[in-house]
């Protein structure tokens, strides 16, 4: 709500269930959803609802963990900025000074990585998790940094 007001917009914002979302069907023609079913272990049902929730012709993105994350996540991230940093200019020591000083922001995600019941998918998985939803142009790519999937695609009209 801080945020879209220091913007200057309004929206109203709802906190329910996400794996049983209580929309009517069809209420949505866009959805959406990065970064949140690596953190539900039945994300079939959101997709589902994610799904249902939208009219026909209504579009989707969302992302699904290509791996379980660790380590290499961070490795990953940190190899990207140093990649990015570096190609725009940036002295080595001042990236490396940065990456240090966030070294400690890192930790706070350190629960994240510990929990349990991690889960990730196979772009096979998310055809089978797709299969019986109306959906069409379901189109899979995959981002190695962030190690997501990018799911889009529409509901298929009646």
């Amino acid at each position: 709500e801080r945020k879209l007001r220091q913007a200057g917009k309004t929206a109203v914002l709802q906190l329910m269930e996400a794996r049983a979302l209580s929309y009517p069907d069809e209420t949505f023609d866009r959805a959406v959803c990065v970064h949140v079913l690596d953190f539900i272990a039945e994300a079939e049902a959101v997709v589902f609802g994610i799904v249902r929730v939208l009219t026909s012709g209504g579009r989707f993105v969302l992302t699904l963990p290509s791996r379980v994350e660790g380590a290499g996540l961070g490795l990953a991230l940190v190899r990207d900025q140093v990649r990015l940093a570096l190609r725009h200019g940036r002295d080595s020591v001042s990236v490396l000074l940065e990456i240090v000083s966030k070294l400690f922001l890192g930790l706070l995600y350190l629960p994240l990585m510990l929990r349990s019941g991690r889960r990730s998918f196979t772009s096979d998985q998310i055809r089978q998790m797709f299969a019986p939803l109306p959906v069409t142009g379901l189109t899979i790519e995959e981002e190695s940094t962030y190690q997501d999937f990018i799911i889009s695609g529409w509901k298929r009209s009646n």
